[in-house]
């Protein structure tokens, strides 16, 4: 990464689950371990207390589309287990980071600060041209990607050959990227994507998935009907940290 370091992040995308980048200038493989003990549990206590960093530790990352934290929750504060039975029991053994918000209010700026730990702006593209210190590049060397990023293009075409980069050329605002590529969720997709999934050892997988984003197109049983339009339920004077967030 050279001289660059990857900066603290508190955030996933409104999706109910923290996501870190570095924690401090120390190795990568220690950066990663905060990653993996965000995703796959841990005390608090157990989080945040001296660790040996274990290369070999599978990551899966998956990140899911206007997903707000809010609409996990019962009134206590907790995953609503009668809503959300399989999110709550996972939640149950691990650290499930209740407090985090998302970088950004749209997609070309709010993921990739998970992949890379730094805040984009309005002109920063969603490409690993422009944000080359990735959790792709930190990791690609010596592990195994499985990435379906279809919005953003952070993993570079040698080591995501299958990414579909360079299909947007003449953006230079990260909104106007990603609008150019958005596109009708596909499950079928997602479901290769999970069942080739590797397996043991320096293994990373990375989703992000454009689930529950709207227009709303399935029923709980996986059926689909035909979709809205693309916009805000909100007006858009209200306070835009209002839509779909909850800090506490």
């Amino acid at each position: 990464m050279g001289s660059d370091r990857l900066t603290p992040v508190r955030g996933g995308l409104s999706s109910g689950i923290a996501f870190f980048g570095k924690i401090r200038p120390v190795t990568g493989v220690a950066a990663l371990l905060a990653l993996a003990a965000a995703l796959f549990g841990g005390t608090s206590q157990a989080a945040s207390a001296p660790v040996q960093p274990d290369p070999s530790t599978p990551i899966v990352l998956v990140m899911m589309d206007e997903l707000p934290t809010a609409s996990l929750m019962d009134p206590g504060g907790s995953i609503d287990r009668r809503r959300f039975p399989n999110l709550a029991a996972f939640a149950s053994t691990s650290t499930w980071y209740r407090d985090n918000v998302a970088a950004g209010d749209f997609t070309g700026w709010a993921i990739p600060p998970i992949l890379t730990g730094r805040l984009g702006n309005k002109y920063l593209l969603p490409t690993n041209a422009a944000q080359p210190d990735n959790i792709f590049n930190l990791l690609g060397g010596d592990h195994r990607l499985h990435v379906l990023e279809e919005l953003t293009e952070l993993c570079s075409e040698a080591l995501c050959p299958d990414g579909h980069q360079g299909g947007v050329t003449d953006q230079i605002e990260a909104d106007e990227f990603v609008k150019e590529k958005f596109h009708l969720v596909d499950p079928a997709v997602i479901g290769k994507f999970t069942m080739t999934m590797p397996a043991g050892p320096r293994s990373v997988s990375v989703i992000h998935m454009l689930l529950p984003h709207q227009p709303t197109r399935f029923t709980p049983e996986g059926k689909t009907y035909p979709g809205g339009p693309l916009g805000f339920t909100m007006s858009s004077e209200n306070d835009i940290w209002s839509i779909g967030v909850i800090i506490y």
